[in-house]
């Protein structure tokens, strides 16, 4: 297959400061775990491809961390505020597809 190459996933957001100060997991095993998250789904090649909307990719992806992180006895619905919910969305749709939304 010669499909079209993705650039590469953007740094994390700075919302996920919370994950290395809970001292329990840091923010480069959370960064491999989304990585190999979005291998494993594909979830950049879907949205690409229409399958799925990128607000679908990025929701994927946030409970895959979400529960990632509830192993590790992190709370993520406690450590972000719900008024900073579509910050936090906002920001992981830039990790996910890059700079540019929409």
């Amino acid at each position: 297959m010669n499909e079209k190459q993705l650039p590469p996933l953007g740094p994390l957001p700075d919302d996920l400061q919370f994950i290395a100060d809970s001292g329990r997991t840091t923010l480069q095993e959370a960064r491999s775990f989304l990585i190999q998250k979005e291998q494993e789904k594909q979830l950049r090649l879907l949205a690409e491809k229409g399958v799925i909307t990128r607000n679908e990719a990025v929701n994927v992806l946030l409970a895959h961390l979400q529960d990632w992180l509830e192993q590790r006895g992190i709370d993520l619905t406690e450590s972000s505020e719900k008024s900073a919910d579509l910050t936090l969305q906002r920001n992981f749709e830039s990790f996910l597809f890059g700079g540019g939304s929409q």
